[in-house]
This record gives structure tokens, C-alpha cells and sequence, in this order.
């Protein structure tokens, strides 16, 4: 039974998501007059919510796993909730390296894109 419930907490939080994503999708190609802030921060709070629906709809898969193997016995439970968690925390955590690598290639991206739109602006 705790198996159905958590893969049906599953479903709704992936559902919840793809709701939400799609509602983001529709509301950014929505032409918006300059100074709206508010349409903005409703765009990226509904892009924070699908994302965190998303992310506990991941979570309620990953514990599904442990509750699996329960029915194998306490031993195979306990072996795979110590491996998720050893995995769930290196993928919670930055390091340094990853934290310089990301804003490395921010950097990257945002000078390509200064010389394309200079590049844009004076072809006009």
C-alpha cells in the first residue's frame, strides 16, 4: 500500500509540473509592455513552482526504491537507503569546482551575447 501512495504522490507532482511548465511556456511568448515587473516575477514564481513539483515528484520516485526492496527483506531496504542518500547528497551539494566551472560559462555566454547584439546594433 505505501508503495501505490507514494508512486500516486508521484504521478500528481509530475502532473502538477508539467501544468506548471506549460503554463510558463504559454506566459513568456505573451508580449508584455517595458516596466512590467510584475508579470515577471509571476512568470518565475510559476517557473519556481513547477520546478519545485518537480523536484518533489523526483524525491517520491527515489523513495519508492527503498520501499521496493523492503519486500526483499530489511537488508537490501537498508543497503539502498544508505546509497541514496550518499547520491542524494553529492547531487545537493556544490563544491567550489562546480560553483567557478557554472559561473565560468555564465561569464561565456553573456560576452558572446554582448558581441552579437553589438554586432546586431550596428549592422542597423
Amino acid at each position: 500500500f505505501a508503495i501505490l501512495v507514494c508512486f500516486f504522490m508521484v504521478f500528481l507532482c509530475n502532473v502538477q509540473s508539467i501544468r506548471y511548465y506549460a503554463h510558463v511556456s504559454f506566459l513568456i511568448t505573451v508580449p508584455v509592455s517595458r516596466g512590467k515587473r510584475e508579470h515577471c516575477e509571476y512568470v518565475s514564481r510559476n517557473l519556481n513552482r513547477a520546478s519545485y513539483f518537480w523536484s518533489l515528484g523526483l524525491r517520491a520516485f527515489y523513495f519508492s526504491f527503498p520501499l521496493f526492496l523492503w519486500n526483499f527483506g530489511p537488508i537490501p531496504m537498508f543497503v539502498c537507503c544508505c546509497m541514496m542518500s550518499s547520491i542524494l547528497y553529492f547531487l545537493d551539494t556544490t563544491t567550489s569546482f562546480t560553483r567557478h566551472l557554472h559561473s565560468e560559462s555564465f561569464r561565456e555566454i553573456v560576452e558572446s551575447m554582448d558581441g552579437e547584439i553589438e554586432s546586431a546594433v550596428h549592422s542597423l
